[in-house]
């Protein structure tokens, strides 16, 4: 099924992880408003998007299977 990977950015050995995000703007929910294209290996559809709160992830979805494949 779907997964989604949270991206963190860790600056140094030992500190704290910071989430990629991006508030330096006007756009109150980036969702719908930056649509960014996916790659597609190894049986995965990988997409970067952004989630609700406007932190920066990936989804993955399994890609769907070939009528040559099956």
């Amino acid at each position: 099924g779907r997964q989604w990977w949270d991206l963190w950015l860790v600056p140094a050995r030992n500190a704290a992880g910071i989430r990629v995000s991006r508030i330096l703007d006007d756009i109150w929910d980036k969702r719908t408003a930056y649509v960014c294209a996916g790659h597609g290996t190894d049986g995965w559809l990988a997409a970067p998007c952004y989630t609700g709160d406007n932190d920066f992830s990936v989804r993955l979805d399994p890609a769907p299977v070939s009528a040559a494949t099956r």
